[in-house]
């Protein structure tokens, strides 16, 4: 009996699966808006790290956090945070060089605008002034949905890649309401809030819509134990 409590928390730890990976890639992001000529939606690069626990062997659970620059085609591009947690459903087959995996889960997203300069023709000056155009602010959750593949390399390492789709919902702050006002935008027609995009500080001023759908393409190194 001493024999078989000694050996079974090391039976316990030898049992015990878990991954984690370092990736990056490239981020699209679909806007929807209400009234035309809203923004075209979003490109950038993306930095993340995931890591999961083997539930039974099939099946683990895990978190996820990324970094984003969104360029939509504003003068300077937004920082996205991603983060949340996920449940990865582990596909059967040969494990020992190729393997394949599903994952889905919930998380939240904080969206970072920065403020920027744009000459105003408005101005009573001869050679028109400078305005400045806050910085301004969202946030939302996300559902993401995705395949993930590993190449193992040397036993644990491998080389992993993922291709996900976010959708997105639920949008608050003062990038995605209204004339920067916090009414809910899904509620407020959905415009978002209004920036200039172009030199002219009182034309080009389109509305940036809610951000509904992301599409990320990542590779990385990964841990797999």
């Amino acid at each position: 009996m001493l024999l078989a409590f000694l050996v079974s928390p090391r039976r316990a730890e030898a049992q015990l699966h878990w991954d984690a990976s370092v990736q990056a890639g490239g981020s699209a992001r679909l806007f929807t808006n209400s009234g035309g000529g809203g923004l075209p939606g979003s490109f950038g690069p993306v930095f993340g790290l995931e890591a999961d626990v083997a539930l039974i062997p099939f099946l683990r659970i895990g978190l996820y956090g990324d970094y984003e620059y969104a360029d939509t085609t504003e003068p300077s591009p937004s920082s996205v945070v991603s983060f949340g947690a996920r449940v990865k459903v582990m596909l059967p087959g040969d494990r020992n060089r190729v393997h394949w995996w599903l994952f889905t889960g919930f998380g939240a997203v904080d969206w970072i605008a920065p403020s920027y300069a744009v000459s105003d023709q408005t101005s009573q000056s001869a050679n028109g002034g400078a305005t400045t155009v806050p910085e301004a602010t969202g946030y939302f959750f996300e559902v993401p949905i995705g395949v993930g593949m590993g190449w193992r390399v040397a036993r644990p390492w491998e080389i992993v890649a993922e291709l996900q789709g976010r959708i997105g919902f639920d949008m608050n702050g003062s990038y995605f309401t209204q004339n920067d006002s916090y009414a809910d935008p899904d509620t407020a027609g959905g415009l978002g809030t209004t920036r200039p995009t172009n030199s002219n500080a009182g034309a080009g001023s389109i509305p940036t819509g809610n951000d509904v759908l992301a599409v990320l393409l990542t590779v990385g190194i990964g841990f797999d134990n």
